[in-house]
Formats: C-alpha cells, sequence, structure tokens
C-alpha cells in the first residue's frame, strides 16, 4: 500500500482505488472480494480514465444498466437542495 501513499492520504478506499489503476488486475482480484471492488468502481468511477474504467467493467462483469442506475442514483444526490 505505501507504493500508492505518495501523497499521504489516508482513506483506505482512495489506496486500493489507485491499485486498481496501477496493479494487474490478477494481485487485486485475489486482495480483494469482487463485491467491494464493484463498490469503489462505483465510487471512483468519475476519477477512472476510459481505459480502466472499461476495463473493470469486464473484469468486474458490470453490466451498462448498473452503470446508468448508479449514475441516476449519485445525480439525484448530489443535486438535494435541503437535507429533509
Amino acid at each position: 500500500m505505501k507504493k500508492y501513499d505518495w501523497d499521504r492520504v489516508e482513506n483506505k478506499e482512495v489506496l486500493i482505488f489507485r491499485e486498481m489503476c496501477g496493479e494487474p488486475y490478477e494481485k487485486v482480484i485475489k486482495k480483494y472480494s469482487p463485491e467491494y471492488l464493484k463498490e469503489l468502481y462505483f465510487k471512483f468511477y468519475y476519477r477512472m480514465d476510459k481505459r480502466n474504467r472499461n476495463f473493470w467493467k469486464v473484469i468486474l462483469e458490470i453490466s451498462d444498466e448498473e452503470i446508468e442506475q448508479k449514475a441516476k442514483r449519485s445525480f439525484r444526490e448530489a443535486c438535494k437542495l435541503w437535507n429533509y
């Protein structure tokens, strides 16, 4: 993990996301569950370049429908004016 902590970020998820983008996928898949990696995929989707986004989409078997659903929900949550 130290390899991906160049800016002393303390968020474990950020470090794992960086691992996803920099390490061979076999190492990452062995280290973390596909469900957890899927969670991180959607959480950091906007930070991935197109190549990594498409690669992990195939590896984690994520459908276009799942991406659309998450995008719609994220947009709605981000556009809240008041927290009722």
